[in-house]
């Protein structure tokens, strides 16, 4: 493969072009291809603790707003 890869190296220097030859583009696409699918899956876990943190956080308010109601009136709210 490094043969290939230096002999396409070779004819641009030769030829004095610019830019960049397809397996080089290949391997950047094929590099960010890897990166997003290792990413996608730990957002997702990320995002699943944040609701999850969320909900926990919104009960304990609920609990504390329904102790509260029983010490004012001596019963739970119907």
């Amino acid at each position: 493969m490094l043969g290939f890869y230096g002999c396409l190296m070779r004819q641009r220097v030769l030829k004095n072009e610019r830019g960049f030859t397809f397996i080089e583009l290949l391997l950047v696409t094929a590099i960010i291809g890897i990166l997003v699918a290792i990413a996608i899956p730990m957002l997702t876990n990320y995002r699943n603790k944040v609701y999850n943190a969320a909900a926990t956080s919104d009960l304990r308010v609920a609990k504390v707003s329904l102790e509260a109601h029983f010490s004012e009136k001596d019963h739970y709210p119907y």
